[in-house]
């Protein structure tokens, strides 16, 4: 992948394939994302080091930069899910300005939202 070009879908689908080999750890997480802290931090390392390259692709590749601040890419939301990874990404229900979703990688779902901007936010 070129650092200076957008990734491609094939880009994508490399990080994210990977990501369904992962076993779920023990515990009380069935539903959490993978990048969940409840999941991640039970994580090895090498399946962490996956699941922040799958993020870094992931965000880029469904997210259009614009004036005013990132929008959801629909065309590429709608590639990855014709390519057997659903994802969905959209405004915030209280901030408009922050997006919201995911991507489906097998069992695993990869949380693709903005970070929060205060732990209230965080439920």
């Amino acid at each position: 992948m070129d650092y200076f070009a957008p990734p491609t879908i094939k880009d994508v689908i490399a990080a994210l394939a990977p990501l369904k080999d992962i076993s779920r750890p023990p515990g009380d997480n069935e539903g959490d994302p993978l990048n969940s802290p409840h999941v991640y931090r039970h994580l090895a390392r090498d399946a962490r080091e996956r699941v922040d390259h799958a993020v870094q692709v992931a965000r880029e590749y469904t997210r259009q930069p614009g004036d005013f601040g990132d929008a959801p890419n629909r065309r590429s939301l709608t590639t990855l899910t014709k390519n057997g990874f659903p994802a969905h990404l959209g405004p915030d229900q209280y901030d408009p300005y922050r997006l919201v979703g995911s991507v489906q990688a097998g069992e695993w779902k990869l949380d693709l939202s903005d970070p929060a901007l205060n732990e209230d936010d965080e439920a």
